[in-house]
């Protein structure tokens, strides 16, 4: 019967550390990713009065994308204009 105990109490250990050692790998491995760039977006305008088209906003933006962003799939009522410019690399 104490051999039984003894082998339970090494199980408990043994499983203790692994889980313990699981942690520390998981915490370092996300201390060590770092977060993706995001786009973003700086409201230069905006109007709610369009001529011609009557409860509809007009809005005027700038989106800094930086390389390696990822954007993510949307779509946009009505029409959109864009004008993409990219700036030289650093």
């Amino acid at each position: 019967m104490f051999r039984r105990l003894a082998n339970f109490r090494v199980g408990i250990v043994v499983a203790l550390l692994a889980a313990l050692g699981t942690g520390v790998l998981i915490g370092q491995a996300v201390g060590l990713t770092k977060a993706a760039p995001t786009a973003a977006r700086n409201a230069l305008a905006q109007t709610d009065r369009v001529q011609g088209a009557p409860k509809r906003d007009l809005v005027l933006s700038k989106v800094v994308v930086p390389p390696g962003a990822q954007l993510a799939l949307h779509h946009h009522l009505g029409t959109q204009v864009a004008r993409v410019q990219s700036s030289p690399t650093r």
